[in-house]
């Protein structure tokens, strides 16, 4: 659950854009002399939008590494500090990301050059899953959620009851799978009683996750649905994120609602 400028890694989030409609009421007044200064002095500039992708660039290169790094060592070594760690990195970054992308929403009218301008729409559109802005405590639970469902998934084993396997020779001691288990099965075997069993097992592991899944939907969809301009398909619905759209985020991770 991450997204990209160029190649660094975000955090977890949202395709999501700030309406630039929003700007219009920052310097309402009566005097019209003064609301037009007032909008002219505020609008963006081609040079603004290079010197904030030129600084959106060297911020997410610094903090991006970090967060690569505590996501490699969370993965590899699924503890609880381990994961208390990238969920208080998944939460900085997230908040990061929501930041950028309200930022770079308010150059997309620009005449841009095409290396800036494919630049704010990364920043713009790069988000997987939003938390509503300003929302520390919904941040802070998405942050946490997406962490313990990778957690989950990846120290998931299978274990067969009362020790009824055909996958003996692959299990280990205890008589579980892991999904390294799983995959060699799967990757290996030519036996279909051996496949079936392999991919029917590692099925057993998420229905657990469902509750916790459906809270991130909850969440992402708040996020989503907060902003003035919803240019954000369904989760999984590809080539629509240029649609204007309510977002229904991930309806069939588990079913229709």
């Amino acid at each position: 659950m991450t997204a990209y400028l160029g190649k660094k890694r975000f955090g977890l989030a949202s395709r999501l854009v700030l309406s630039m409609a929003a700007l219009g009421l920052l310097a309402a007044c009566d005097n019209n002399t003064a609301q037009n200064a007032d909008a002219t002095k505020a609008a963006p500039t081609v040079e603004d939008a290079i010197q904030f992708v030129k600084e959106a660039e060297a911020t997410v290169s610094r903090e991006s590494e970090a967060a690569a790094r505590t996501a490699w060592v969370n993965s590899n070594f699924i503890t609880y500090d381990t994961n208390w760690l990238s969920a208080k990195s998944s939460e900085k970054m997230t908040t990061l990301g929501v930041e950028l992308a309200q930022k770079a929403s308010t150059f997309r009218d620009l005449d841009l050059p095409a290396d800036v301008a494919r630049k704010i729409n990364l920043l713009r559109l790069g988000l997987t899953l939003p938390a509503p802005a300003g929302d520390t405590e919904a941040t802070a639970e998405l942050a946490q959620i997406t962490t313990d469902l990778e957690a989950s998934y990846g120290k998931g084993k299978y274990c067969p009851e009362d020790g009824k396997t055909v996958l003996g020779s692959y299990a280990r001691p205890d008589g579980c799978l892991s999904l390294t288990e799983l995959e060699h099965v799967i990757g290996s075997s030519s036996n279909p009683d051996e496949l079936l069993e392999a991919w029917s097992g590692w099925r057993t592991i998420s229905p657990a996750m469902k509750d916790k899944y459906a809270r991130m939907v909850d969440i992402a969809n708040a996020g989503a649905e907060g902003w003035a301009l919803k240019m954000w398909a369904p989760c999984g619905a590809p080539n629509t994120i240029w649609m204007p759209m309510p977002s229904q985020v991930m309806w069939i991770a588990y079913g229709a609602k």
